[in-house]
């Protein structure tokens, strides 16, 4: 298959149809060696990491899941955090051993960050049953270790500690509220993510004082984490907060209340439909369909 497909980029057509020769195939069937895809230029490596997973994100039918593995052994820093990108919707245990691996020996900072961010998807399959109960741990294990070593970068901590958030531990809670007492902004807007991602109750009312935040960046995280912990008791709040100043706060907070839903929600976001501009309104539209269907339905973080 890589065979036809390499003729035809060689000639430098690299167009969509001829993308589409590298979905749905095992990775055995690549029939491709590392070696082979460095016979690539770099340029063209990235292209292709970055057009197949464009495409697989506009068509679910399509799965690049095996070109993109290939990549993550690429020895160019970008197409591997590409690649890791790319892979962020894959359900693909086998993937597992490798992120964990980049998250821990990877020689470029910015691999292991992607890696620890992609772990955080494979987190969330783990505690909700998708997964074997090995791979939980097989995850668990690198991202507290790196969350723990005091001589990693904050980039690096906060980012297992958003994944590892999920995972219900004594651990856990504590390095978010470790996280919340720092004086770094970066590791105190994680904590208040992760209080969101554990949906452990204890953090409502730390999400609440957030909510009144003078910084928009804990606004923000606190109206995202509100809707994550599907708090109730914060839609008085919310709905005040749909006139704040700062248009990422007012979309966080739309997309909660679509989350929570409820009666008085729904009447605060039908409301914007007729006053506000094409964007807010696209976002309203999106959030009233998921309160309609009463269950969280909405990517909350980009």
């Amino acid at each position: 298959m890589f065979e036809e497909f390499y003729k035809k980029i060689k000639q430098e057509n690299i167009s969509d149809q001829n993308l589409l020769m590298l979905s749905d195939l095992d990775f055995g069937e690549l029939r491709i060696s590392i070696k082979d895809w460095q016979s690539l230029s770099s340029k063209l490596r990235q292209e292709i990491v970055i057009r197949v997973s464009e495409m697989a994100e506009e068509s679910v039918d399509l799965d690049f899941t095996s070109i993109l593995r290939l990549a993550l052994d690429d020895p160019e820093s970008e197409i591997k955090e590409s690649a890791i990108a790319g892979l962020w919707e894959s359900e693909e245990r086998k993937l597992i051993p490798k992120l964990c691996d980049m998250l821990r020996k990877d020689s470029e900072l910015s691999v292991r960050v992607a890696a620890a961010i992609n772990l955080g998807h494979f987190a969330l399959m783990s505690v909700t049953g998708k997964l074997l109960d090995k791979d939980g741990e097989r995850i668990y294990t690198p991202l507290i270790d790196a969350l723990s070593d005091e001589n990693e970068s904050i980039e690096l901590r906060r980012r297992a500690l958003e994944s590892i958030s999920v995972f219900q531990t004594d651990d856990v809670t504590n390095w978010i509220l470790w996280a919340y007492r720092e004086v770094s902004d970066q590791l105190k807007q994680s904590s208040v993510f992760s209080m969101g991602k554990s949906c452990n109750p204890i953090w409502i009312p730390t999400i609440v004082e957030e909510l009144n935040s003078e910084d928009p960046a804990m606004r923000y995280e606190a109206a995202i984490a509100a809707g994550e912990q599907m708090a109730e008791s914060t839609v008085p709040i919310l709905i005040e907060m749909l006139a704040d100043t700062d248009i990422e706060v007012r979309s966080a907070v739309i997309q909660s209340l679509g989350i929570i839903g409820g009666s008085s929600a729904k009447k605060a976001l039908q409301a914007l439909l007729e006053s506000e501009d094409d964007f807010t309104r696209e976002i309203v539209q999106e959030s009233l369909k998921v309160a309609d269907l009463d269950q969280p339905g909405m990517d909350m973080r980009p």
